[in-house]
């Protein structure tokens, strides 16, 4: 039988389906996907995937399994069959396979399977290398294990990530932030350092090592190194265990850049709407059976879902190259890995981490002989760029059709960075070949230490399908001529403000824990998990685990929900994140008078979270200043930007008249959720008549009891060790203010004294408590102990510092005691028993392990 008709039929076809994909043809048409899903029941969160010599395919996963696939390029994903192999390990996030030897990274050493007696199941777990050092920190995972020709295995450790310090990386234990090598022996030796999050560990065909890196503190975003021995890739904790740091007695700051410390550069940048969590590579060695990107490397992206495509080549030396978007919609990639045959297999996971899509399994993208119309290659060439396509170009192209822009990113302690000083270029020219396949880009003041963004504006092809996808990230670290370049594309700035300093002189009125700040509730209540609120029925909120958010709504009869704050304020600033339905409306009372809305669509995004940020003035009642999602409405000094946000007296009152001040409400005329409620007080400060206690030197005037440690640092009293206290000498205090700048450490606890007996023995006197996240105590900074009990944690962080301010006098109806945290009252107490007629000033060293630091003391 004649094939020409049928071969003729194949091409027409082929044309007819690419000349589709203009509008909206799937990506599909090119790189269908396919799921195998695991057997019932079970959740394989894929930790490593690798090939046998027999072509079956391995798989870890973070339970601590390991199977093995039969037939895993079977034309019916449902006929791929699961088989368990080993289980009991400890989360195996990297595997490498060789011939049918299978090695295992568990998070504390290096581990191969051995199935002694043949039935399928290992039952020998033999140590290769290791312990690993942890410290017990959740997020001390282990990554990679590519093994090099010469038997070399390499591995990446995360840094713990402390809580207490919003999430920060530290090295808590050996090693932890580096690239280690093991060796054919055994011995685990440090490599390289400055890696935050190194979830892909990979070698090239050439043995090259590459590891990637997840955007957060110091790593500005995703990044793709190309890792040699001794370098220091930005993240300062594991800088902790160099020779010559140990030796110095150094410590990396968790803020402050190392000084002295060359950065290697990032061979790739992964801009954040490329890549929020990038895994690991995987080189296309399948010499084009996977489509037209042979020698390309391919990478799991696990937040956005999708498969990458990266591009690399060496300029002087250094890596650098393009990033492209390849396939979207895949599941959270965590591993990805190519058959023999050029199939990509990517491995899924999702607990804990925010994958999108599929959150286990296995997903297989396999080449359709499709190819899309796309950017084959990106190469830097003097002056500019070549671009070479899949298919010959419709016309020749425009200059005004690319366009050229060229950022930097900020290396800080901050979570990511934006981008940064964003340059236009001018495109000048562009050539294009005879076979319309290739066009060379020539543009004014190229420069490197830039990630050049190239984007094409309706670039068609012969066939008239439209670029996919149009635009290309490019890390220029290097140019072919001129000078080298030094200047690095995350270019170290001025530190921005830590989270610590501007936490300070806030209030919360929500710690994520109670309501307990306020004194009416009604309509509102605490939610914990994920919720929908009506009018919005496919707008869920997606709440972090162990988190809280309030929730307030009108009743049947649309009465509004009213919550209404403890403590009264006169001027004061809000910061408050709002969620609101369609149509949602919600209101700020300042002193339980005046009232500001704000509605969704004018003012709020609805069906997400948007912060609020708003200033009250009393003299007369304005608002000063309100920003929306960071977009500002009012400048300081009231002159409206947008459009007039002029205050009210609120229909929705719970004072009347004036008044010198009062509580902050939230009204919810509609469902609206909350969280991350704060104040911080505005009004003038009294500073007459204050004296210090503490001259910043010396603990001149104070004696101590217990066997509390109590010394003075860089012009702090810093108390610590076990249980103790700092008396004033003077022991008459009766009618009296006094102040201090304290901070607390995470579990530490502490208070100030007042009318105590000298002594250790904590019931006789007045105690003002300092105690943010001591969970075996409840009782909470701002507290009066014994007698009014504050639950919330009113101190927005630990080792955040805080003015506490007590004022004690005897009155006619018997002793009153106010405080103020910040500048707010939060406690206003009468002792009608009268308790304690006089007594010493103290402070508290509350126990083994907390660490409170005092920074000036002052009595009126």
């Amino acid at each position: 039988m004649s094939q020409a008709p049928a071969l003729a039929c194949g091409l027409l076809c082929a044309t007819a389906l690419l000349a589709a994909q203009s509008n909206g043809v799937p990506e599909a048409a090119h790189y269908r996907c396919e799921y195998l899903a695991p057997p019932a029941g079970t959740f394989a969160e894929v930790g490593g995937l690798g090939f046998t010599a027999s072509g079956r395919l391995v798989v870890s996963t973070r339970f601590g399994q390991v199977w093995i696939l039969d037939d895993p390029l079977a034309a019916d994903p449902a006929q791929v069959r699961w088989r368990l192999y080993a289980e009991g390990l400890h989360e195996g996030l990297g595997l490498h396979v060789a011939g049918e030897e299978i090695h295992v990274l568990q998070r504390g050493e290096i581990s191969r399977l051995i199935d002694t007696d043949g039935d399928g199941r290992a039952d020998l777990v033999r140590t290769v290398a290791g312990p690993i050092a942890l410290s017990g920190n959740y997020h001390e995972f282990a990554f990679g294990l590519p093994r090099t020709r010469t038997g070399s295995f390499f591995l990446a450790l995360n840094l713990g990530f402390l809580p207490e310090t919003w999430w920060l990386g530290s090295s808590l234990a050996p090693w932890r932030g580096w690239v280690l090598e093991a060796t054919p022996d055994g011995a685990l030796l440090p490599y390289a350092t400055g890696l935050r999050s190194p979830d892909g560990v990979s070698l090239s065909p050439q043995d090259e090592l590459f590891v990637t890196d997840n955007q957060g503190d110091w790593v500005p975003a995703c990044a793709v190194f190309a890792v040699r021995k001794g370098g220091f890739h930005g993240h300062p904790a594991g800088l902790l265990w160099q020779r010559e740091w140990q030796a110095a007695g150094r410590v990396p700051s968790q803020t402050v850049p190392p000084a002295g410390v060359q950065r290697e550069p990032a061979a790739l940048w992964l801009p954040y709407d490329l890549s929020r969590s990038v895994g690991d590579l995987a080189w296309d060695t399948s010499a084009g059976r996977f489509g037209p990107f042979a020698g390309q490397v391919f990478a799991a992206e696990l937040t956005l879902g999708r498969v990458l495509r990266l591009q690399l080549e060496r300029v002087r030396d250094q890596w650098q190259g393009a990033a492209f978007a390849f396939r979207d919609d895949v599941g959270s990639a965590h591993r990805v890995c190519f058959a023999p045959d050029g199939t990509l297999f990517a491995g899924l996971t999702n607990r804990g981490w925010g994958g999108a899509g599929k959150a286990h399994g296995i997903a297989r993208l396999r080449f359709t002989g499709v190819a899309p119309f796309a950017m084959q290659r990106v190469e830097l060439r003097p002056g500019g760029f070549a671009f070479t396509f899949t298919e010959p170009l419709a016309a020749d192209p425009r200059p005004e059709q690319l366009e050229v822009t060229q950022y930097e990113y900020a290396w800080w302690w901050k979570y990511g960075s934006p981008e940064l000083g964003a340059r236009p270029l001018r495109v000048r020219t562009l050539e294009t070949s005879l076979d319309q396949r290739r066009v060379t880009a020539h543009l004014d003041d190229l420069r490197p230490g830039y990630v050049t963004r190239m984007v094409w504006k309706d670039l068609r092809s012969r066939t008239g399908a439209a670029l996919r996808p149009p635009r290309v990230d490019y890390t220029l670290n290097q140019l072919h001529d001129g000078p080298p370049n030094a200047k690095p594309v995350a270019v170290e700035v001025p530190p921005p403000q830590t989270r610590q300093e501007a936490a300070e002189g806030w209030v919360a009125l929500q710690d994520g824990r109670n309501l307990d700040a306020f004194t009416r509730r009604d309509g509102w209540r605490e939610a914990g998990e994920p919720v929908t609120l009506p009018r919005a029925a496919t707008q869920q909120l997606e709440s972090a685990p162990g988190t809280q958010v309030a929730l307030g709504a009108p009743d049947a009869a649309g009465k509004p929900a009213l919550l209404v704050a403890r403590f009264p304020h006169a001027e004061v600033a809000v910061h408050a994140a709002v969620f609101l339905p369609r149509d949602g409306r919600v209101e700020f009372l300042f002193q339980g008078r005046h009232g500001v809305e704000l509605r969704e669509g004018a003012d709020l995004p609805k069906g997400e979270w948007v912060e609020v940020d708003l200033e009250f003035r009393t003299a007369p009642p304005r608002l000063t200043s309100l920003r929306v999602g960071g977009k500002r409405f009012l400048q300081q000094e009231g002159r409206v930007v947008a459009r007039d946000r002029a205050l009210a007296r609120s229909g929705a009152a719970i004072l009347d008249g004036e008044g010198a001040d009062g509580p902050l409400a939230v009204v919810a005329h509609t469902p609206v959720a909350l969280r991350d409620l704060q104040i911080r007080s505005l009004a003038p400060r009294d500073e007459r008549g204050w004296k210090p206690l503490f001259d910043g030197t010396t603990l001149a005037g104070w004696k101590v009891t217990g066997a509390g440690r109590w010394q003075v640092r860089e012009g702090r009293i810093v108390g610590e060790g076990p249980p103790g206290y700092l008396h004033t000498e003077r022991g008459d205090w009766k009618d009296f203010e006094w102040r201090a700048r304290v901070r607390i450490n995470h579990g530490g606890n502490s208070g100030m004294y007042f009318r105590k007996t000298f002594g250790d023995d904590a019931f006789k006197g007045y105690e003002a408590q300092i105690n943010r996240s001591m969970a075996a105590d409840p009782v909470k900074t701002g507290s009066l102990y014994r007698r009014e009990l504050l639950k919330t944690q009113l101190v927005t962080g630990d080792d955040v510092w805080f003015t506490q301010r007590v004022a004690c006098r005897d009155e006619a109806q018997g002793v009153r005691i106010r405080i103020w945290l910040n500048e707010i009252l939060v406690v206003d107490h009468v002792d009608r028993e009268r308790a304690f007629p006089f007594g010493h000033l103290a402070f508290q060293q509350h126990h083994d392990g907390s660490r409170v630091e005092i920074a000036s003391v002052e009595h009126r």
